[in-house]
């Protein structure tokens, strides 16, 4: 178990809660953490990197969400 904070600066709900995903998944890797849980109460972050579409703000991050669920 940890617990971070980070300054965002300014941005959407949205935007925080995937940089959350993001970093929490970045924190676990860097710990050794090979199988990870994620779990969310946000339904739109969810249901954005889950998304194929690149037609929104939020692509970049959602891209890097991806791509750290696919590492071995």
């Amino acid at each position: 178990m940890g617990a971070y904070a980070i300054n965002l600066g300014g941005g959407s709900i949205t935007h925080a809660e995937l940089a959350g995903i993001a970093e929490g998944l970045r924190v676990a890797w860097e710990k050794g953490a090979r199988k990870v849980v994620l779990q969310t109460d946000s339904a739109a972050a969810l249901s954005l990197f889950q998304s194929t579409t690149s037609c929104h703000p939020h692509y970049t991050m959602t891209s890097t969400i991806r791509r750290l669920l696919e590492r071995e």
